[in-house]
């Protein structure tokens, strides 16, 4: 019978080990070198026009882009209008979709909206990526005519 305890005697002093190794690799405080915020470099500009039955945006980037920009939602579809990805040597991407593509939300009856991701990473979304939620709010121009 002590034959068959030993085992399991091993297996929990393994376990325990193993956690203990694991507890104090993850017990390192980086908020210090870590910085999970609304990044403002990387990009020069975004610029939204509104159309009248679409969106056009226009998005310059500081330096050689190697990630992915899409709307929200457009990531896996990764229609033209919706997704382009980043090439080498381009610092320049537009996007032009009328308000029923890509996943642009009508508000009311004057408003869409849509978020734009800039991705840094092909695959992965990372601290320092950006995401802009952009606005065509027509109620003023209804008023003025």
């Amino acid at each position: 019978m002590i034959h068959l305890w030993i085992p399991k005697f091993f297996i929990i002093v393994q376990a325990l080990i193993s956690y203990a190794y694991c507890d104090g690799i993850w017990r390192e405080d980086l908020s210090n070198r870590i910085n999970i915020g609304a990044p403002t470099d990387g990009y020069h500009r975004v610029q939204l026009n509104c159309n009248d039955n679409s969106i056009s945006v226009a998005v310059v980037t500081e330096n050689d882009f190697d990630g992915v920009i899409y709307t929200r939602g457009s990531f896996y579809g990764r229609s033209e209008k919706c997704f382009q990805e980043g090439r080498f040597g381009q610092t320049d991407y537009y996007f032009d979709f009328e308000f029923d593509e890509c996943n642009v939300k009508k508000k009311d009856k004057n408003t869409y909206t849509v978020t734009l991701v800039i991705q840094n990473d092909k695959e992965l979304i990372m601290p320092g990526d950006s995401a802009f939620k952009l606005v065509c709010d027509f109620r003023s121009r209804e008023k003025n005519t």
